[in-house]
């Protein structure tokens, strides 16, 4: 491959995909409607009741950062849900997670790259170590067309770097 690895042809693929997609499709006929609904509502960490989440009526969860917490909701969630599906929970880093760095603009207006790449890689490590493996930041979620201005747009490819390159913490 480019990447100097071995990679599997299209057919490999798809037979070592076919165990996954059969289960995946047989979970997804067995959903009724609201369940499917479920798992499309993102709550807040104050909506997300431990009720709503035995019911399945939760896909995800926004902003919980307490790591006893999430693994409470999780442990509800793959336990005593009707389909023991996990939820995904997720956290808006916009500034970095525990270390704050400054607004998008000022970052971006630096036109260092390897600064941009730094901010995300010490965000992305901090919020890993928290348990956080979702993370919704600026730039970094952004399609490339849109209509942002040049050096946000540059930038944003950076900041992606910087949270792809972290190795994730083992548990």
């Amino acid at each position: 491959g480019p990447n100097g690895g071995v990679e599997a042809s299209p057919t490999e693929a798809s037979q070592a995909e076919a165990p996954l997609n059969r289960k995946v499709n047989d979970l997804f006929a067995r959903m009724t409607t609201e369940e499917k609904i479920g798992q499309l509502t993102q709550l807040s960490a104050q909506d997300a009741t431990p009720e709503l989440i035995r019911k399945g009526e939760v896909g995800s969860i926004l902003s919980d950062t307490d790591p006893a917490d999430i693994a409470r909701l999780q442990h509800i969630a793959v336990t005593e849900s009707p389909l023991h599906i996990p939820i995904l929970f997720g956290l808006d880093i916009i500034h970095g997670y525990r270390t704050v760095f400054p607004i998008p603009l000022a970052m971006a207006g630096s036109f260092d790259p390897k600064l941009e790449q730094e901010e995300a890689a010490i965000a992305a490590s901090e919020a890993s170590a928290a348990g956080q493996r979702w993370r919704n930041c600026r730039r970094g979620n952004s399609p490339p067309g849109w209509r942002w201005c040049r050096p946000w747009s540059k930038a944003r490819v950076f900041t992606r770097r910087g949270f792809v390159g972290v190795p994730r913490p083992t548990q």
